[in-house]
């Protein structure tokens, strides 16, 4: 009978709910008191498939396939910007209005561009490090640079590294509106920064590739 069926399957739900918790207390009581070295095997188990930490680990690394983009600085506007970073830094926020733009020049291949740069990002994490700062690009004239005029460059750790990407990808999918959004390393005066992450800002040429119009 149908009443019967019920019972088997609420008897059946409670033996399986009794094991996993025995199961589940066993393990937390073996993981906190290490019996068995569980601790650490737990713990390299989590660090194998925890890809934040992977991103993390290669952060650094210079053997990649990234696009190389060269960012150009004059000595008087970065001394500049770190003023204004040195003012974040005691203040612990960067305020609206603090950062203005100075003058650089950028280029991913043979060809350069004018363009003008300034600190970004509120809080601490865009410019507590000492050299990978939030920046803001603004190209000069009609170029474009990944066939942007306006984006971001960033320590790939503010946007919670491969978070945001996958955040884009996804609205692409989906056919939302999303930031051409992608990793690549940045040379700053001839010095390897690493990886940073490149975010496109808001314009006509986001509008235009996401068939959106103006207003």
């Amino acid at each position: 009978s149908l009443n019967t069926k019920l019972n088997e399957l609420k008897k059946q739900f409670v033996i399986v709910f009794f094991f996993s918790f025995l199961f589940l207390s066993i393990g937390l009581f073996l993981g906190e008191y290490n019996i068995l070295g569980l601790r650490k095997t737990m713990f390299d188990i989590y660090n194998r498939f925890n890809y934040e930490l992977f991103i993390k680990q290669r952060i650094s690394n210079s053997r990649n396939s990234l696009k190389k983009v060269y960012l150009n600085i004059d000595d008087s506007a970065l001394k500049k910007l770190n003023e204004t970073r040195q003012q974040a830094l005691k203040a612990r926020i960067l305020m609206p209005g603090s950062s203005d733009y100075v003058s650089a020049k950028i280029s991913e291949g043979e060809k350069e561009f004018k363009c003008e740069v300034k600190l970004k990002g509120k809080l601490e994490d865009h410019f507590i490090h000492p050299f990978k700062w939030s920046l803001k690009v603004k190209l000069k004239g009609n170029e474009k640079l990944f066939g942007m005029k306006k984006f971001s460059l960033q320590h790939p750790k503010t946007r919670n590294y491969i978070n945001e990407w996958l955040f884009h990808k996804a609205a692409i999918n989906e056919g939302i509106i999303s930031l051409n959004y992608e990793f690549v390393n940045l040379i700053m005066n001839g010095e390897n920064f690493g990886i940073y992450a490149l975010e496109e800002g808001f314009s006509e040429e986001l509008l235009e590739r996401n068939t959106l119009q103006d207003g």
